[in-house]
């Protein structure tokens, strides 16, 4: 019986001692992780209150304007669900609207940018067609207003059908400017001619019409609300 007892309180021990070598070798804190220098290039470009004019190589006057609405960095807390994951990722999102034929778009995001281990793409969003593969070419172009830049090519796309008659067949995102230019499948192309801040408008006559509002007694009113409430711009 003695024997047994040892034989028992032998295997209990060994038991423990397998279980605590496996749960000491698990790692179940929160580990926070953070963008390296050369992912942030994905977000550097682009402020709250941007505005960035592109237009046509067919037409002078046809003319999309983007606006970047918000521009929101979440750090790491060290607060995370171990059963879920155990990290915690730094991550940006910005927000804008485009005008698109003198129409002004719901907001939605630009980008998505979450931190993963090891090399991290975003999740790009232009004109309602979503971009979150992990393929994509380096190209080298040269911009009427900006002169050359080190840009990849996006054509790897989930359209969600919303501007049938403007179906991008590729676009081309700047390392150092964001996105400058936008192929269609019909030969058209749109490019950034202009990037400033809101607040940078000049002073149209009262009563001038443009795609942010109308500018009445010196002041430009956002009649159509494009940081979601009517706002008025010195």
């Amino acid at each position: 019986m003695q024997r047994i007892k040892n034989m028992y309180k032998t295997f209990t021990f060994c038991v423990s001692l397998i279980l605590l070598n496996l749960f000491s070798a698990c790692d179940f804190s929160c580990k926070k992780i953070y963008f390296n220098e050369n992912e942030k290039y994905w977000i550097t470009p682009y402020k709250k209150g941007d505005i960035e004019i592109f237009q046509s190589n067919l037409d002078s006057l046809k003319r999309d304007t983007i606006f970047i609405l918000e521009n929101t960095h979440t750090l790491p807390t060290g607060n995370c669900n171990p059963s879920v994951s155990n990290v915690d990722p730094e991550a940006y999102i910005i927000d804008y609207k485009y005008s698109h034929n003198g129409k002004m778009s719901d907001s939605n995001y630009l980008i998505q940018h979450v931190k993963e281990s090891g090399l991290s793409l975003p999740v790009i969003r232009i004109y309602d067609i979503e971009f979150n593969g992990k393929t994509l070419k380096d190209t080298t172009v040269t911009l009427k207003n900006f002169g050359v830049q080190q840009c990849h090519v996006f054509s790897n796309f989930q359209d969600f059908d919303n501007l049938p008659d403007f179906k991008i067949k590729n676009f081309i995102w700047s390392k150092k400017l964001g996105l400058v230019q936008i192929k269609l499948h019909n030969g058209e192309e749109y490019e950034l001619i202009k990037k400033q801040q809101s607040k940078k408008w000049i002073l149209l006559p009262t009563g001038t019409t443009t795609d942010l509002g109308i500018w009445l007694n010196g002041k430009m009113v956002l009649y159509l609300g494009w940081f979601g409430k009517s706002e008025e711009w010195a």
